[in-house]
């Protein structure tokens, strides 16, 4: 007798198992993606210079134009307005990157503080890119820039 009880029991407990898993599984299936601070939308008005050939020439496709990215913050009650700017939008096989170019009048110290101060807020709001790269027009280099993000020490 004891027996069906526990079989009975156990066949139970299963259903009511399988029951929740199901019903875990569908709204898991039915939950939304989490929404993105920012999608980069792409400038289609690429203008040709110096910066563009020497990315074509380094391998990287040009896929976006010059592109301000608005931002709004509330200080103290009063709104204040800025943007970031983006130079080109560019392409290879191992991903999308945002491109800045050099400036005559604002030259990279290439120190940590520099490069977290000018390129830290770009792959921040744009945590889907692969990095940036920093297209130097008078030397004809290119350089990338990546969040090392296997370096943190969350101690």
């Amino acid at each position: 007798m004891d027996s069906r009880y526990d079989t009975f029991l156990v066949t139970a407990i299963c259903a009511v198992l399988a029951i929740w898993a199901l019903y875990a599984f569908r709204s898991w299936l039915r939950k939304p993606e989490h929404p993105r601070l920012y999608a980069i939308k792409l400038n289609e008005e690429i203008e040709e210079g110096p910066a563009s050939a020497i990315l074509e020439e380094n391998g990287y496709e040009v896929i976006g134009g010059r592109l301000r990215v608005p931002l709004s913050f509330d200080v103290n009650g009063e709104s204040i307005n800025s943007g970031l700017y983006i130079d080109y939008i560019a392409e290879r096989d191992e991903g999308v990157y945002i491109v800045k170019t050099s400036r005559r009048r604002k030259p990279i110290e290439w120190s940590g503080s520099e490069i977290r101060d000018k390129f830290l807020p770009l792959l921040l709001l744009y945590p889907e890119v692969a990095g940036i790269l920093y297209v130097d027009t008078e030397e004809g280099t290119v350089r990338r820039i990546e969040l090392n993000a296997d370096e943190w020490n969350h101690d």
